[in-house]
């Protein structure tokens, strides 16, 4: 067939059946989608119920809104920017005048002209600039004269986005001995700032000039306080080899900039200091040499308790820490208006308690050891055991309904936490409180008071309030750092709701490190050991070691081994430690 006629065939057919191909070989460059555009014959306005038929009833936001006003309603707002917040439903009924609250503080709640109430009946307040202390629980109530209606809105602001480099912390550690074969992990650090959908934050480790196997890294990251964006990057090294001793570059990278830290893994074993083994052996603590047959039995029942350990973190509850060092408890048997404050003074924001009673129950938080006009009040099974509420100079703060919270016939354990302003109730085992309110003053909460709001006897445990500043400290070797940092301690933290000391964040620095082990383990309830086979090599862990069990030994406190890994049978005379 003639080239010329098997061409134009070609042509026919492609006309025929594609009109927009082509007959060539090679197709043409992709090129971006875009936006069909249409012309007036045939465009639809899809969210027109009329070209759907009559069948939709019309939208109308009025609908049931006393019953949507009962909800908490939300709004955000960027630091040092203008916003506004509008009580909702305003245009549903005819009022004639709104009264704001910021907390239960009636408006204005502090002295500036950068938050002015406007509108036709004052239904908005102008923000011209706000700031984080803007944020709270915010309350408008709007009345004719005869009815009332309030709704509750939720502010939260977070710093503008930023536009600098990140910020980096040393690695930990900087430098690290490790023989081949061994593990060995690295954490990195940064604050991105507040970030946003242009800023493309990464952590990642480099090696040589090369990327580090993603396998290796373990990236977490979480939004702080005031907005901004931290990362960890842990990098786990396992099995080394010769090529994995080295230097390495922790690098942050950011649109508006990038930051580095170095971190050098040496082929060997650390420098031995031996002025430092004899400091290590002069500041052990003198009754853990005086009892050396009860510190051995000790030690050998810790032994069989670690290999019988597994890493089951979510037994460590938060009661579970606390527990009461005897048996007393405190006994009304009367209808009290007046709270006892006997207690001692707390030394943090949470603590646990334990009841046996048939109802109405009450715990008050003050910033004296005495009854104040703006001291809290937190009633558990109120109303014949049905109720729980909070309660502020008298006034109703919340309420919800707790049918048979207490009992007359067994101890229930509850706790309390007063973090950052936030006053949270909880019950033994649960994660989630059944009473949460936000307040400033609660972070000047430094006592608590009990009474009893019926002539029923009621019986109160509480735990020891004012001589610990730490539920839990860990003890680890710089090899776990990474699972303490970033799992263990999260865990305890944020699930758990404990106040965790580790020696890489609360270590005071310039104190000597015998000093400070002694320390924290005397301010805290609970120790908690990673034991590993680093852990056994390192010498400032056998005496940190040695502090806790002495303190186990003569005040009553407990020790919990999680087994990191399996320890081999050479190396199990660490119960020989002094």
């Amino acid at each position: 067939m003639p080239s010329g006629y098997g061409m134009w065939l070609c042509l026919a057919t492609m006309f025929l059946l594609t009109p927009n191909s082509s007959c060539t070989s090679t197709s043409p460059p992709p090129t971006e989608p875009s936006f069909l555009t249409t012309t007036g014959t045939d465009y639809y306005d899809y969210y027109s119920y009329d070209y759907y038929g009559s069948g939709y009833p019309e939208y109308d936001e009025c609908d049931d809104w006393q019953d949507k006003l009962q909800e908490l309603h939300y709004e955000r707002a960027v630091n040092t920017e203008f916003t506004i917040i509008t009580c909702p439903y305003h245009d549903c009924w005819e009022f004639h005048t709104t009264t704001w609250y910021k907390e239960g503080v009636r408006f204005k709640w502090k002295i500036t002209d950068l938050i002015q109430q406007t509108g036709d009946k004052g239904e908005v307040l102008d923000f011209r600039k706000v700031y984080r202390d803007d944020a709270g629980n915010y309350t408008c109530e709007m009345t004719n004269g005869t009815h009332t209606f309030a709704a509750n809105i939720q502010l939260t602001t977070r710093d503008p986005e930023s536009m600098t480099a990140p910020i980096m912390q040393p690695i930990i550690p900087s430098k690290a001995y490790r023989r081949p074969g061994g593990n060995a992990t690295f954490l990195c650090q940064a604050n991105f700032g507040v970030v946003g959908p242009a800023h493309f934050p990464q952590l990642y480790w480099t090696m040589n000039g090369t990327f580090v196997d993603a396998s290796k890294m373990t990236l977490h990251q979480r939004t702080e306080k005031d907005g901004s964006l931290s990362m960890n990057n842990t990098l786990s090294l396992t099995d080394l080899e010769e090529g994995d001793f080295g230097r390495y570059i922790c690098i942050a990278h950011i649109t508006f900039g990038w930051a580095q830290e170095n971190a050098t893994l040496v082929n060997g074993d650390p420098p031995v200091d031996i002025e430092i083994q004899d400091r290590i052996f002069h500041h052990a603590h003198p009754a853990a040499i005086t009892c050396p047959l009860v510190f051995l039995l000790m030690v050998a029942l810790l032994g069989m308790v670690y290999k019988t350990c597994q890493l089951e973190i979510q037994l460590l509850w938060k009661d579970y820490f606390a527990q009461f060092e005897d048996d007393d408890y405190k006994e009304c048997n009367k209808i009290r208006e007046d709270f006892t404050f006997d207690l001692d003074q707390l030394q943090g924001t949470h603590f646990s308690f334990e009841v046996r009673a048939s109802r109405d129950v009450r715990i008050a938080l003050s910033n004296q050891k005495a009854p104040t006009p703006d001291m809290f009040e937190i009633v558990i099974g109120g109303e014949w055991n049905a109720r729980s509420l909070v309660r502020k100079q008298g006034s109703l703060l919340m309420v919800v309904a707790t049918q048979d919270i207490l009992s007359p016939k067994e101890w229930r354990r509850f706790w309390v936490t007063f973090i950052d302003g936030t006053l949270e109730v909880g019950r033994q085992g649960t994660l989630e409180p059944f009473l949460r309110w936000r307040d400033p003053d609660l972070s000047k909460v430094k006592y608590v008071g009990y009474s009893s709001g019926s002539g029923d006897k009621v019986k109160l445990k509480f735990a020891d309030l004012g001589t610990k500043d730490h539920d839990v400290i860990i003890l680890y070797d710089q090899a776990q750092l990474g699972f303490v940092l970033n799992t263990l301690r999260v865990y305890l933290e944020d699930t758990c709701n404990l106040v965790v000391a580790m020696e890489d964040l609360d270590f005071e620095i310039g104190i000597d490190i015998a000093e400070n082990w002694v320390e924290f383990v005397e301010k805290a309830r609970h120790c908690l050991i990673v034991l590993s086979q680093d852990f056994l090599r390192n010498q400032w862990l056998q005496f940190g070691f040695s502090v806790a069990l002495e303190r186990m030994l003569t005040r009553n406190s407990r020790i919990t081994i999680i087994e990191y890994e399996t320890i081999p049978p050479e190396m199990e005379d660490f119960r020989e430690w002094p």
